[in-house]
C-alpha cells in the first residue's frame, strides 16, 4: 500500500522538476563545431550570420570595429523554491549563463571570437527587478534592427528580451 504513495510523491516531484527548467536563446552557441567552420581574418558578417544566426546585440567599438553578442541560458529551478514559506524568500533560479562575442573589423571580417560560460543563483524577487528594469531599459533590438538592415538581412523576432539582465 504504501509503495503507490512512495512512487505517486517521486512522480510528481520529477514532473515539477521537469517543469523548473527552463532554455532562453540561442542553442548554437554551444556547438563549438560551428565555431570551427568560422576563420579569423578571413569569415565575414555573412558567414558568422550564416552560422550563428541573428547576434542578440550588436555594440560599436571606438575604433570602428563591431561585435556581434550571442547569449544562451539554461535555468533550473533552485531546490529552496519548493521548501513551504523559505521558498517565498530565498526561492529562484540557478542559471547556467552561455555568452559568445564575435568582433569584426570595420570592413565586416571575423577579428576574434571569445565564449564563456558562468553559474549563478538569481533570487526570484531579484530576478523580477532586473527583469523589469531591463526590459525597460533594452536598446539592443535596435542595434540589431540597425546591423541586419545594413546587411540586407530581415530581422528575426529577438530569442531573448531584456539581454542586460544576463550580462
Amino acid at each position: 500500500m504504501l509503495r503507490p504513495v512512495v512512487l505517486a510523491v517521486a512522480a510528481a516531484l520529477f514532473a515539477l522538476g521537469l517543469a523548473g527548467c527552463a532554455t532562453q536563446g540561442n542553442p548554437s552557441i554551444t556547438d563549438h563545431g560551428l565555431y570551427m567552420r568560422l576563420k579569423l581574418d578571413e569569415s565575414t558578417k555573412a558567414d558568422v550570420y550564416r552560422q550563428l544566426h541573428q547576434p542578440h546585440d550588436v555594440i560599436a567599438t571606438y575604433d570602428d570595429h563591431t561585435s556581434w553578442v550571442y547569449l544562451r541560458v539554461d535555468s533550473r529551478t533552485n531546490v529552496l523554491t519548493f521548501v513551504p514559506l523559505v521558498g517565498l524568500f530565498a526561492g529562484g533560479s540557478d542559471d547556467t549563463i552561455h555568452r559568445s562575442v564575435l568582433t569584426f573589423s570595420p570592413d565586416g571580417v571575423l577579428r576574434s571570437v571569445r565564449t564563456m560560460s558562468r553559474d549563478r543563483y538569481m533570487n526570484t524577487w531579484a530576478g523580477l527587478a532586473v527583469g523589469v528594469n531591463a526590459l525597460a531599459t533594452d536598446e539592443a533590438e535596435g542595434r540589431v534592427r540597425a546591423e541586419m538592415a545594413r546587411l540586407g538581412i530581415e530581422l528575426q523576432a529577438p530569442t531573448i528580451k531584456g539581454i542586460k539582465a544576463y550580462d
